[in-house]
């Protein structure tokens, strides 16, 4: 399942990493279940599965336009 989450402030410096390079954030998520910083929090290791492929898709993309970018 993919969804847009709505717009939020994070506690982290993302912002100042696109001041150097364009980029979006990504939350993969575990499901309906209590925050990571939570002790009662499960992981599903299966979900890494899910985040590697997602990342390997997107880097190779990005590879292949920027490699399309450099022959033209």
């Amino acid at each position: 399942m993919v969804y847009e989450q709505e717009k939020h402030l994070a506690s982290d410096d993302f912002a100042c990493y696109q001041v150097a390079t364009p980029g979006v954030y990504v939350n993969i998520g575990n499901g309906e279940t209590v925050s990571a910083h939570n002790s009662q929090f499960k992981a599903d290791d299966g979900v890494v599965i899910t985040g590697a492929k997602f990342f390997e898709k997107n880097a190779i993309r990005i590879l292949q336009e920027l490699g399309q970018h450099i022959i033209n």
